[in-house]
């Protein structure tokens, strides 16, 4: 199981518990994609469905989950789409590509293909993820530092148990607690923009598609002036929400001959200095302020607690609360 419980996945919206089929099928559609979505064997359990959902500036996040075993077929999404099963399999297909999604298995599906679910069983709630294609484009133009040429095809299985994929979940459920906050604090929105933003670059760096080997090559190294401009950039602002896309395009490079640079010169990649200009931010705030250590780390730039502890403590010997103390 990915996640605690299905009510700590997604406490925003709750758009239908409907038990009628067709109600809750066409409340499923006004939220996603028009489609088809037929019930292929009833059930007599005492699950109860569930539809949540979420629209956020750049994507729409939701669980979805049947009663009884069904197929959707909402053929060419004309976007990017991810879906997490937290528990089961859901057969998923696009265009000619076959998955068995699961809970350490999720599906990502490409525009300009059909997007088919065959068998989606009644024990499969799902973490769906339906992303502005535009948003994403875009993060890879900047990756690259040239136009696409045509649709990002996404290999269609994501493992999840690697440890790119296990941090981009991570990230995933980062963003979930966030949207779950979003009622009550008026932080969790500026939060959730960002991570979201950071979700469709990692997705991008971390999942196979038709631009990867295009992303790793190194284009040779850039003048020192352009890591300048960066450096520059960041130190301005360290807080600022920047993706390794947006870096690049403040360099005018592609990703890779930023991180090849940034090593070549510095010894760290684009984002570890980021990392670090953020965590000297803290600690001179940490020594010259009252705020609260967790309005620190998110004036700092810092979406997760936990992690600015950790990183804090890994590059000054101590924890955020020794700084606080002196």
């Amino acid at each position: 199981m990915l996640f605690p419980s299905d009510d700590e996945l997604l406490a925003g919206e709750e758009v239908s518990r409907s038990t009628d089929f067709d109600e809750f099928s066409n409340a499923l559609n006004s939220h996603f994609y028009p489609a088809r979505v037929q019930l292929r064997e009833q059930s007599e359990s005492a699950i109860q469905p569930r539809l949540s959902v979420a629209h956020l500036r750049l994507s729409t996040v939701g669980l979805v989950h049947f009663k009884g075993r069904v197929s959707v077929d909402p053929g060419d999404l004309r976007g990017y789409h991810v879906n997490i099963p937290l528990h089961g399999r859901v057969v998923s297909f696009c265009g000619q590509e076959e998955v068995v999604a699961t809970p350490v298995k999720a599906a990502v599906f490409t525009p300009e293909r059909r997007t088919f679910l065959p068998d989606w069983d009644e024990q499969s709630p799902q973490w769906c993820w339906k992303i502005d294609r535009v948003a994403v484009e875009r993060e890879l133009e900047a990756l690259l530092g040239k136009s696409l040429n045509h649709a990002i095809n996404f290999d269609l299985a994501f493992d999840l148990r690697t440890p790119e994929g296990a941090r981009w979940l991570e990230t995933m459920k980062l963003m979930v607690s966030y949207v779950n906050d979003m009622d009550t604090s008026p932080a969790a929105a500026y939060h959730v923009e960002n991570i979201e933003r950071t979700l469709i670059s990692g997705l991008l760096l971390t999942q196979h598609h038709s631009y990867t080997d295009l992303l790793h090559e190194s284009g040779g190294p850039v003048r020192p002036r352009t890591v300048r401009n960066v450096m520059d950039a960041i130190q301005d602002d360290p807080a600022t929400p920047y993706t390794l896309g947006d870096l690049s395009e403040i360099a005018g490079v592609s990703a890779r001959q930023l991180q090849y640079s940034f090593n070549d010169h510095l010894g760290v990649s684009p984002l570890v200095y980021l990392r670090n200009a953020r965590l000297d931010l803290a600690r001179n705030l940490l020594l010259t302020s009252r705020m609260p250590v967790s309005e620190i780390a998110m004036r700092s730039g810092f979406n997760h607690l936990g992690k600015f502890a950790k990183y804090y403590r890994d590059r000054f010997g101590e924890p955020p609360s020794a700084t606080r103390n002196r």
